[in-house]
């Protein structure tokens, strides 16, 4: 099951490729996330704060603890996080399915910039921020065929 998500298009929900998304916001946090879990890593509220604070600041996130925190609760309601005894966050089944996402339209947003129109590697990962969100189902699967279907 995939995990919840909001439609991108208009912001009244609607879309017109029909495509589901997460809100921009809670794809970054997902994608932070992914990256920490990926180095095999559950962040703190606190942790997760100083991580955020790296995207770029056209990602308009609040990064205060209590912004961080308030998110995470939301996202545990949307059963994308758990947040342990031990006050590490975790994500579940569907936030791994979603931080999986996300992450794939960045690392293809980057490798578009990088391979295609010749961008440094950190002009590269700030026009993926800006591009990841906007990404359909149907483009992943253009761009991907088009740059030889990488892995990584």
């Amino acid at each position: 099951m995939a995990p919840p998500r909001k439609k991108t298009g208009n912001g009244h929900g609607d879309s017109s490729d029909g495509d589901l998304r997460l809100s921009p916001g809670t794809e970054n946090y997902l994608l932070c996330l992914y990256k920490l879990w990926e180095d095999d890593e559950n962040p703190t509220i606190t942790q997760l704060t100083d991580t955020l604070r790296k995207l770029p600041e056209t990602e308009g996130l609040g990064t205060s603890v209590p912004s961080v925190a308030g998110m995470i609760r939301r996202m545990q309601r949307q059963d994308l996080v758990d947040v342990g005894p031990d006050k590490r966050i975790r994500l579940t089944k569907h936030g791994l399915e979603g931080g999986e996402d996300i992450a794939r339209r960045h690392r293809l947003a980057e490798w578009l910039v990088v391979k295609l129109l010749g961008m440094d590697l950190h002009q590269a990962h700030n026009e993926a921020h800006r591009l990841e969100h906007g990404m359909s189902q149907d483009f992943q699967e253009k761009l991907m065929e088009r740059l030889g279907n990488p892995k990584r």
